[in-house]
């Protein structure tokens, strides 16, 4: 995973291929919960991330 970009650059695919197991094992135990992440885009601090970036 350290070269990613470098991997990334030369073979798209299999640079996805070999960091798979690495982002599994960070966050395969996420839940994700659509309501969980629209409540989120609705909070105040989401507003104001947005209005910075705008």
């Amino acid at each position: 995973m350290c070269n990613f970009i470098e991997d990334y650059l030369g073979n798209p695919s299999q640079a996805i291929i070999n960091a798979r197991p690495d982002v599994e094992s960070r966050f395969g135990d996420f839940e994700y919960d659509d309501d969980h992440i629209y409540s989120q885009i609705s909070s105040p601090e989401f507003r104001l991330y947005e209005e910075m970036a705008l």
